[in-house]
Order: C-alpha cells, then sequence, then structure tokens
C-alpha cells in the first residue's frame, strides 16, 4: 500500500512540472536569463549595452500589437505578459551567432550590423529593434502561415560588405507547434505554452552556432 501510495505521489510530482503550462512564466524567464550572457552592443554615444533575456521579454511584451490583446479581450483571455516567446529566444540567438560571425572577437556597433528576415514575426522584430537602440522597418505583407522557413535571416556587416544567411535547424521546435500556429489557436492554448517552452529551452540549450544551419 506504502509502495503504491508513494509511486501515485511521484507521479503527481512529475505531471506538475513537466505538465503545466505555467512552466513557462516569469521565473522561468528569470531562470534563464540568468544562465545565459547577454548580448552586447556598442551604442552610438560609445557606451556598450548588455541586454539580457529578460529584458528582451519585457520589451516585447510592453511592445505587443494591441490588437492581439484586444482581440483577446473580446474572448476573454489573459494577457500572457510572462508567457516565454519562441521568436524573442530566437532572434537572441540570431543576433548571438550572427554577431560571433561578422564581429569575430569584438562587440557590434549597433550602426554597423544588420539583420532580418522575411517573415513578419513580432518577438524577433522586438528583439532586433531593443538591440538595435531604434524601432525597425518591418516586413510590410504578413505572412500567412508559419513554418521553419519563416526564420531564415540575413545579417550584414556594413562596414566591410560581408553577409551571412542562415536558417534554424529543424527538429529545434516541434512540429505541432506550426500545425497549432497556423490554426489560429490564442497564444494562451495550454498546449501551445507547453511547446513554446519545449522550444526556447533546447534553443538556449543548443550552441548558436548548432541551432542554425548556412543557407546559400
Amino acid at each position: 500500500m506504502r509502495r503504491r501510495t508513494t509511486l501515485i505521489a511521484i507521479l503527481c510530482l512529475l505531471f506538475t512540472v513537466l505538465g503545466q503550462p505555467g512552466c513557462s512564466r516569469s521565473n522561468d524567464v528569470e531562470t534563464l536569463s540568468n544562465r545565459l550572457e547577454p548580448l552586447r552592443v556598442h551604442r552610438p554615444n560609445g557606451d556598450v549595452a548588455s541586454i539580457t533575456f529578460a529584458e528582451a521579454m519585457a520589451y516585447h511584451h510592453a511592445h505587443e500589437d494591441h490588437h492581439t490583446h484586444a482581440a483577446a479581450a473580446r474572448r476573454g483571455e489573459a494577457r500572457h505578459e510572462d508567457g516565454l516567446c519562441v521568436g524573442v529566444a530566437i532572434g537572441y540567438q540570431a543576433i548571438r551567432y550572427a554577431a560571433g560571425v561578422l564581429f569575430p572577437n569584438e562587440t557590434p556597433k549597433a550602426s554597423d550590423f544588420e539583420l532580418s528576415t522575411a517573415g513578419a514575426i513580432p518577438g524577433f522584430w522586438d528583439i532586433l529593434d531593443l538591440y538595435a537602440g531604434r524601432k525597425l522597418d518591418r516586413p510590410k505583407t504578413k505572412q500567412e502561415r508559419m513554418s521553419l522557413e519563416s526564420f531564415t535571416f540575413t545579417a550584414r556587416r556594413i562596414s566591410t560588405g560581408k553577409t551571412l544567411s542562415f536558417r534554424l535547424r529543424e527538429g529545434l521546435i516541434a512540429r505541432e507547434f506550426f500545425k497549432l500556429k497556423n490554426s489560429g489557436v490564442s497564444c494562451n492554448d495550454d498546449r501551445l505554452e507547453i511547446l513554446k517552452n519545449r522550444a526556447v529551452r533546447k534553443i538556449f540549450s543548443t550552441p548558436p552556432p548548432e541551432c542554425f544551419e548556412m543557407r546559400r
């Protein structure tokens, strides 16, 4: 009887840790942020800015499209200021990867670094705005469906003209994530929350050069 009770307790604990959609909340943002080296960039005034993942997430949530929040309110959904964002996480790693290749052993100047994607991914563009220190021009046409190709990037060191084209590697984001996103489910959907959490953790546990593959 005692063994059965112990087994039930262990199973309940595992469900609590692994199955809760709430695992992608603010305490996890801080935990991940504390484990990551901040992104660094030279500002025009000569200062070197250090940007943590927590700061990137806070900036993203503060600049999310108010129409998205209005639609969610009409559906009676809660806002998700504490949730993890796949776009921000991928953008964070993309900046680190591109900067490492184009600016080896030095901190990039914001005025000398360009990074873009054809996809209208709000989280990616928010972290890029924060890194650049200004609002950047986004693609005028919204992407109808999200896929792995949505995470294809082009980076350039302006002073040398050197460019870099790369895409997120397959396997870091579950296919089910794209299915749910393209089906129009809410960002607060429990299934999507779990998939986002897993994807972000996998992306940050993978070294930047292994997160992406070069494109020609």
